[in-house]
């Protein structure tokens, strides 16, 4: 698996559009994996940790910045840092996708773009804060029991 994401990533770098380039893809390939990132942005629209959770593989890595160590690794490590146990809530109240660009390769995917967050603070039922972020995006998609799911994230704030 290993030598399978090195091989993707670099034909990506020396061959972009020519060998796993975005006209290449099946289309329903393509469209699975948009419905995919729909759902994905739906579920943290409503909150919901299991919807979220259920589109990770279960050996998931999330490269986070600024977090302790640079990478979560597995389910629980990313439930721990998205949906830690607090009384402190923080609801997304806008996600956006952009610019994203999707490259399949067999049961592998890369998508690139950027993201556009806006969430509260809430504490007590209170909206005590509220915040934005920018960033630009590569998650790398596995597909495992015919549903593709993010196997690999990375995200670098703007």
């Amino acid at each position: 698996m290993k030598w399978t994401l090195i091989i993707l990533l670099t034909g990506m770098l020396l061959f972009p559009g020519s060998v796993f380039g975005a006209e290449n893809a099946n289309a329903g390939e393509k469209a699975g994996i948009e419905k995919m990132f729909s759902n994905y942005r739906s579920a943290w629209l409503a909150g919901d940790e299991a919807r979220v959770l259920k589109m990770l593989s279960d050996d998931v890595q999330i490269f986070v910045p600024g977090a302790n160590g640079g990478k979560l690794r597995g389910i629980n490590a990313v439930r721990g840092f998205w949906f830690p146990e607090s009384d402190v809530r923080y609801p997304i109240r806008s996600y956006q996708i952009s610019d994203r660009e999707i490259y399949v390769d067999g049961d592998l995917a890369v998508v690139t773009g950027r993201s556009t967050l806006d969430w509260d603070t809430v504490e007590e039922g209170r909206v005590t804060a509220s915040a934005s972020s920018n960033s630009e995006f590569m998650s790398i998609l596995k597909r495992e029991d015919g549903e593709w799911r993010i196997f690999r994230q990375m995200y670098q704030m703007r």
